[in-house]
């Protein structure tokens, strides 16, 4: 898909969201709460958002869809999945922590709703869906490639499950400086990523210049 192909998929975006909103606010349909045209005219573009449009862009808007997940990820022989969510801290494949997140890092409450429907009382839930203590470590085999030692930070080799509860802002600076570490170590020894010594890594990641150290759990 070139440019102008991209930027067409975009308008037709912003063209529905905003033609939405002018229908909810002056169409007079009947079908429309009074007290949904009221709230929504309270409303509107962030004065201090998207002020500096792209070529061709729209003042206010965004020149681009945001993307959630990546679609394009690590697959490497450790891959991190929903089973180690689950299992929680009790249940680590591997005590080479390099990260460390919980899905409550992204200010969502965990929350339950039973109800019925029509078959008996289900469950409904939003939020954690991890262990006990909702926590998750990162190993460093899941952010490293196997081989080349390239690594990832934003898109390692994670389930989709488990990406979904990894991808904080948190989780990601702390990923970025241990592979720095990392990254630091294997120059100055010479060797590709994946041969640099854990507990080397590791003192090197908790003794970094920050003010609170890294918090990298390995049980």
């Amino acid at each position: 898909m070139d440019a102008a192909a991209r930027k067409a998929v975009v308008d037709d975006w912003d063209d529905y969201i905003l033609g939405m909103f002018y229908f909810i606010l002056y169409s007079g349909d009947s079908r429309i709460p009074a007290s949904l045209v009221t709230a929504l005219q309270g409303y509107g573009l962030d004065a201090l958002h998207y002020c500096d449009p792209a070529v061709e862009g729209r003042y206010g808007l965004q020149d681009r869809i945001y993307t959630r997940d990546p679609i394009w990820q690590l697959n490497a022989p450790f891959k991190l999945t929903g089973a180690d969510i689950s299992n929680g801290q009790a249940g680590l494949r591997s005590t080479k922590t390099v990260g460390y997140s919980a899905y409550r890092y992204d200010q969502h409450d965990k929350r339950r709703v039973a109800y019925d429907d029509g078959s008996g009382m289900a469950l409904w839930r939003q939020g954690v869906v991890g262990g006990s203590n909702a926590s998750l470590s990162i190993a460093a085999e899941a952010m490293q490639g196997p081989v080349t030692g390239a690594q990832f930070l934003y898109a390692p080799s994670f389930s989709k499950i488990f990406h979904s509860n990894a991808r904080m802002e948190f989780t990601l600076t702390g990923m970025g400086q241990s592979a720095g570490v990392y990254a630091s170590l294997a120059i100055d020894g010479g060797v590709p990523v994946p041969s640099v010594s854990y507990p080397t890594a590791r003192a090197a990641i908790l003794a970094g210049p920050y003010s609170t150290p890294l918090y990298i759990p390995q049980s």
